[in-house]
Order: structure tokens, then sequence, then C-alpha cells
């Protein structure tokens, strides 16, 4: 079965309306969920640091050392939180 969504310009697929709106939805249950486990300094500090470039450009190590400088290793769930906030993001940025 196909999947539900709209054609776009040039027939590319485009998510539907309301596919658009779970996924809002969603992506401001993450970010308060983010916020609610680190709290709002360290979760901008960690949203900044993971959209920028010097994530493509460290190491491992280099990464790990910078996002536990942010935060402290028992909040290290965030991370993972923090990657799907950034997919969800680009999933509505870039529909």
């Amino acid at each position: 079965m196909a999947p539900k969504g709209n054609n776009g310009k040039n027939g590319n697929w485009r998510a539907s309306d309301d596919r658009m709106t779970r996924m809002k939805n969603v992506l401001e249950a993450q970010r308060l969920a983010c916020h609610d486990l680190v709290g709002e300094q360290a979760f901008n500090d960690l949203y900044a640091l993971l959209k920028s470039n010097s994530v493509d450009e460290a190491s491992m190590t280099d990464l790990s050392r910078m996002v536990f400088k942010i935060i402290s290793y028992d909040k290290s769930e965030v991370i993972q939180m923090m990657y799907k906030l950034l997919y969800l993001e680009s999933q509505i940025e870039n529909p």
C-alpha cells in the first residue's frame, strides 16, 4: 500500500497535513521531556552543540567530552532524545 501523503512539486511525495501535525506534537513533547530531564540551560547548550559544525568535525571522544561538559553522565539518555528531536525537526522543515 502506498504511503498516504500528497504529491508535491515535480511529483515528489509530501507528508499529509495530519502527519505533519502529529510530528509537530511529538516534537513539542520531545522538547519538553528534554527540558525536564536536563533543564533549560543545558538543553539550549546541548542543542546548540549538536546543531553546530563542530559535531561534524569532532571525533567521538571529543564529542563525548563536549557533551559531558554540558550534562552529567547520569543524564546521558537525553542525547538519544535530542537526536530524535533533531530528526523530527528535519522532517518537519523538509517534508
